[in-house]
């Protein structure tokens, strides 16, 4: 079953959720999430994993850097960053940035996160 709260807001991330696709649920289980995630020049989120669900980022507007297990590429328009269950994983934003979050676990839980120190 898919539980999500609402995200915390803070004043550099503003997070959306599609109405049409907040949660969808699949035949064998698996539920999705789509989140717009926007972050302003300078700010990041934390470097995080998920022990359930794997995630999907398109980066719609802006670029930024994204970490994944230590390794950082720069990213842009267009750019599609994969996020496997149980990867270290961040991004920052070098303009103000825009991605297309898609979660997908079962079960789909917002508390399926542990941060972590990185230094940018």
């Amino acid at each position: 079953m898919c539980k999500n709260k609402d995200c915390k807001k803070l004043p550099y991330v503003q997070i959306s959720i599609s109405l049409d696709d907040f949660n969808v649920n699949y035949p064998d289980g698996t539920c999705s999430l789509t989140k717009t995630i926007r972050l302003k020049a300078g700010k990041h989120i934390s470097y995080q994993l998920h022990h359930h669900r794997s995630e999907i980022w398109t980066c719609v507007d802006g670029e930024g850097i994204f970490v994944l297990d230590g390794e950082r590429r720069l990213v842009k328009r267009g750019n599609v960053m994969n996020i496997p269950v149980e990867h270290y994983h961040a991004i920052k934003a070098t303009t103000d940035l825009t991605f297309i979050e898609v979660q997908l676990s079962n079960p789909l839980v917002e508390e399926d996160i542990e941060r972590f120190e990185y230094e940018w």
